[in-house]
């Protein structure tokens, strides 16, 4: 009868530890412990489209702006160029009025370039593009990181389960082969250790920095929607300004003076006959 070899202590195995290594395989532990990393991952996808699509709204809406500052401007030179389409009228409160009007409209415009389009490129549409570049890209980085570290912890897992299953059900007892299959997983063991260390270190790191992101992102849209807001209020109440004083000078338009005067024409350029 032959001698029954017992394993040495350092590649004695647990099967009830290898069976529960391989149904957490199998039935995609791993996959859930994933999981985590993929739902930070489209936490901040999902925000990217969203930013995505603000910048070209906020795009369509300065372009909006800049063509009616073109307008505005056409406008302007209609009524208050050197070509104006009242510099022929007779009635000097209506013909000023009209000039006063022009210039108002040409304040406007110059105002709406300063205030609108020019602080929305250079603050809200800038701010959009520095959350991107140092806030999300960073973050995305480390989350492929981590992604790559679990992966590895996976592959080592598997790895580990295989020498534990050759060793297990193996047909050859011999001292040589079983010292090479333990030497073996000995080196799997240390991998996946090593591996395992490396992502709870791409845990650690994610974990802090998703909260930094959080903050610094919520920080800086609020930037961005008081400085929407803001561009949006200056250039209201600097319109009222002006048409505040437009319409002070419009009311010294006067119908009936206008009709005196007219009639006092009319009787000092009546004909004799």
């Amino acid at each position: 009868m032959a001698e029954q070899r017992t394993p040495s202590p350092n590649r004695r195995l647990n099967r009830t530890n290898t069976e529960a290594l391989e149904a957490t395989m199998a039935s995609g532990g791993f996959e859930r412990v994933d999981t985590r990393g993929r739902a930070l991952y489209q936490r901040l996808e999902i925000f990217e489209d969203g930013l995505r699509e603000l910048h070209k709204l906020l795009h369509r809406l300065l372009q909006s702006h800049e063509r009616h500052i073109k307008d505005m401007r056409e406008f302007s030179n209609a009524l208050s160029g050197p070509n104006a389409c009242f510099s022929e009228e007779g009635n000097m409160a209506l013909r000023d009025g009209a000039h006063n009007i022009g210039r108002g409209f040409q304040d406007m415009a110059n105002d709406d370039d300063v205030l609108m389009c020019h602080t929305m490129r250079t603050q809200v549409l800038t701010a959009i593009g520095a959350m991107e570049e140092r806030v999300l890209e960073p973050m995305k980085e480390l989350l492929k990181d981590r992604h790559f570290r679990f992966r590895t912890v996976r592959s080592a897992t598997k790895r580990v389960a295989s020498l534990q299953d050759k060793i297990l059900n193996s047909r050859d007892d011999s001292e040589r082969f079983l010292d090479k299959l333990g030497r073996e997983l000995g080196d799997a063991l240390d991998k996946r250790e090593k591996a395992l260390l490396l992502l709870q270190n791409a845990d650690a790191q994610v974990d802090y920095h998703m909260q930094m992101c959080e903050f610094h992102r919520v920080r800086q849209m609020r930037k961005i929607w008081q400085g929407l807001v803001s561009c949006h209020m200056v250039h209201h109440t600097v319109s009222m300004e002006h048409l505040s004083g437009l319409k002070r000078e419009l009311d010294a338009v006067n119908a009936f003076q206008a009709q005196t005067e007219i009639r006092d024409r009319m009787q000092t350029d009546r004909p004799v006959y």
